[in-house]
């Protein structure tokens, strides 16, 4: 039952309520660290342009990815040979939309490479014989290119375009090529990990995301206030919110979004219900949350009085919702005004006590008034 406080996280709570008063659903993501594009060894370099790629490891099937270049450090490095290009277990390239294509520049322009890649299984990565066939006879993580023979000094350079991967089912993070050669296709997919010559990052799994939502606006709001501030459960439970919590009507947004700065100030989110009666997701995060202090933005019309009635008759319980303090939770309401703008400017004043446009008193700065001084006795202009 302890409570700590998640740095950056707060804002957000405050931002998703205002969106779920009107009626939309929240979606947290989180993505993956972005990797190199280019990786070097002492004989190939592999890049893609940058940023790479980002495939969804659950809707990312049969998706395309920039043109990979291998760039080899000498002419003789591939000179006569089969490349193979090959991707992790359980990494896919996919040919459901199209084949790969592979060009050559420099080098010999007349011998060069053959035109159609071919995608087979195996997984040279791993050093093992052992084949990855994927999920469809389209799918393989070993993709080979035959390399006719080089007739000058100039080293050339592979680019490797259409390319699509199968990123469904895949971990999320950086997916490495690494490029070694064979005698042949079929020698391609039982290449060891000591033959690798280059390999470098040329697209990235992103994680699943996962949709936080309710089946309204307020249990919208109520499982984002517990995603950001409520790790664990029961008597282990972890809270962030710091004993506070602020209430806004889900009638329309501008209060919930208003009150940001109010939630900014006292490390917590921001929970919002209908005008007449109290949402069973509010109270519910209220219990879950470990929440003491309730500070209701908006007027009566806003949030009702028997709201706020029902608000102070509610037990408050620690973090978790497991332990009833034995007292109710505290309210503090009439931060309002007549309309949103007034309502976001009582907001500034209840934090600050004077509100932003109130100047100190600078009245005796001066102790004769001048063409720089005209204040006297308790002026401030």
């Amino acid at each position: 039952m302890q409570r700590t406080r998640r740095a950056g996280r707060h804002g957000s709570v405050a931002a998703l309520a205002g969106v779920a008063a009107l009626g939309l659903a929240a979606v947290a993501g989180e993505g993956v660290a972005s990797a190199a594009t280019t990786a070097t060894t002492s004989t190939v370099t592999v890049s893609v342009p940058a940023p790479p790629t980002v495939v969804s490891s659950s809707t990312g099937s049969d998706a395309a990815i920039g043109d990979v270049t291998i760039t080899p450090a000498a002419v003789t490095t591939i000179a006569s040979d089969y490349v193979c290009v090959s991707l992790p277990a359980g990494d896919n390239f996919d040919t459901a939309s199209g084949v790969p294509t592979v060009s050559q520049t420099n080098g010999a322009a007349t011998t060069g490479v053959s035109s159609t890649p071919v995608v087979t299984a195996g997984s040279l990565a791993l050093g093992s014989t052992t084949g990855d066939p994927g999920a469809s006879p389209t799918q393989g993580n070993v993709l080979s290119f035959a390399v006719n023979g080089q007739a000058t000094s100039s080293i050339p350079t592979f680019v490797l375009a259409n390319l699509h991967v199968d990123g469904v089912g895949a971990s999320a993070g950086a997916v490495t090529a690494s490029v070694a050669t064979a005698s042949s296709a079929l020698g391609c997919s039982s290449v060891s990990a000591s033959s690798v010559l280059g390999s470098g990052t040329i697209y990235e799994i992103a994680s699943s995301n996962s949709a936080i939502y309710g089946q309204t606006p307020a249990a919208t709001a109520a499982a984002e206030f517990d995603a950001a501030l409520v790790s664990g459960s029961g008597s282990s439970a972890t809270c962030s919110d710091h004993g506070n919590a602020v209430v806004a009507t889900s009638a329309d947004p501008y209060d919930a979004l208003s009150a940001a700065f109010l939630e900014s100030q006292l490390g917590t989110g921001v929970l919002i219900t209908a005008p007449t009666q109290l949402d069973a997701s509010t109270l519910a995060a209220l219990k879950l949350g470990g929440v003491q202090r309730v500070y209701v933005v908006g007027g009566l019309l806003a949030v009702s009085q028997a709201d706020i009635d029902a608000l102070k008759s509610t037990p408050a319980y620690d973090c978790g919702g497991t332990t009833a303090t034995g007292k109710d939770i505290v309210v503090y309401s009439g931060i309002s005004g007549q309309t949103a703008d007034d309502t976001a400017a009582a907001i500034d004043s209840y934090i600050t006590g004077t509100g932003t446009g109130a100047l100190p008193s600078i009245s005796g700065a001066y102790s004769t008034e001048s063409a720089y001084n005209q204040t006297t006795g308790n002026e401030t202009t």
